[in-house]
This record gives structure tokens, sequence and C-alpha cells, in this order.
């Protein structure tokens, strides 16, 4: 089965619908999973319960993603994938929107 963990930027809506179309795939917002517990913690430790729970990671973070992969990779700590999307994917979600 396939197992998704949306990041923080990534509405949780979209698990909504895709639980709608694709029932066969678990899909989790960081936003609601786990009490929101890991909203705004450090990707590392993100990273770490998504894999832990077999979730690949749905992000649009280009930025501190990548070095971070390289960094387990190097050190051998295995993850269950990375998804990266961009505004054209999926728009992302206004911080302002959450308050």
């Amino acid at each position: 089965m396939l197992q998704f963990l949306l990041d923080e930027h990534i509405s949780p809506t979209v698990c909504s619908i895709v639980r709608e179309r694709r029932s066969r795939v678990l899909i989790e917002s960081l936003l609601e999973w786990r009490d929101a517990g890991l909203r705004g913690k450090d990707d590392h430790i993100v990273l770490a319960a998504a894999a832990e729970a077999g979730h690949a990671l749905v992000t649009y973070d280009l930025r501190t993603i990548p070095p971070l992969l390289q960094v387990w990779a190097a050190t051998g700590l295995g993850h269950q994938g990375v998804v990266f999307i961009d505004e054209r994917t999926c728009r992302p979600l206004e911080h302002h929107s959450l308050l």
C-alpha cells in the first residue's frame, strides 16, 4: 500500500481529495498527523518519523531536504522516499490561513 505524509505547507484538504479518489492510498497531513506534534519540527525529525511510520514524505522543500537526503545516504540511514512537488502540482498552503 502506498503511504504518504504531506509536509506542513500542503493543505490537509489534499488528503481528503486523495482518499476520495484513491482509497487504497494512505495519506496523512503533518498538520493533523499525531495531533500535529511534528508541526514546525526540524526536517530530520519529520523525515525520521515518516520513515518509521512507513510513509514517503511529500514536500516542496528543494532547499533543505536534498542536502538532508545526502547526509542520510552517506551515513546509511534509510527512509520510505521523498516526493518533490511544486506550485504547478499543488498550490502551497498559506501559513497565515492557519491562524
